[in-house]
């Protein structure tokens, strides 16, 4: 008697929220341990709007390439998950209460980042990419500042993690404490070993 079983991986399901259809090549399951590649299209994509994509609650680093919009990649975990996109308008004022961060990076291997705040109960955020130059779309390897607004939701202390991936520069953690007062008011301080 011949046995396959350990030649076929377990498929798990991907709940999206209903926005399925907002995501090229989107399938509902996939086999754990498989990369998943999604594309957010151009079309739904407004200048306006900063974007970001949420698998499990945690956000998914995604590249974006003219002509075809945001390009997510993932690897399948071996139970279901959800999957999403959360866009907050950019053009919204942020109070003077809350705190940023910005990184340097490049187009075609610079860092992505993202950002890890253990209690998502005390602040959110919203990230956005500042070239600098109308003209970046023409330009090999153009240099953009990342920036992270962080937005007080209630009184409290947490930590935050930065990750900095990039397929070419050795990846890099940055550890902060993330302090929201009475007022809701942000502060952001490095925490350095």
């Amino acid at each position: 008697m011949l046995s396959l079983s350990g030649c076929f991986a377990a498929k798990y399901h991907v709940d999206y929220g209903g926005q399925k259809d907002s995501f090229v090549g989107a399938k509902d399951s996939y086999r754990a341990g498989a990369t998943v590649k999604l594309c957010y299209p151009e079309k739904y994509i407004g200048t306006d709007t900063d974007y970001s994509f949420v698998l499990d609650g945690e956000n998914v680093n995604a590249d974006y390439q003219q002509g075809k919009g945001f390009i997510i990649r993932f690897t399948m975990p071996d139970h279901d998950v959800t999957f999403g996109v959360r866009s907050v308008n950019s053009m919204v004022y942020v109070p003077d209460s809350s705190a940023t961060l910005t990184f340097s990076s490049f187009d075609g291997g610079g860092y992505s980042y993202n950002a890890v705040i253990e209690d998502e109960n005390i602040a959110d955020y919203t990230v956005r990419r500042d070239y600098g130059n109308q003209n970046h779309e023409e330009m090999e390897g153009a240099s953009y500042d990342v920036i992270f607004s962080f937005i007080g939701l209630s009184p409290g202390k947490t930590t935050l993690k930065i990750e900095a991936r990039s397929p070419i520069i050795e990846p890099e953690d940055y550890t902060y404490e993330l302090v929201v007062d009475d007022d809701l008011n942000v502060t952001v301080t490095e925490i350095t070993e």
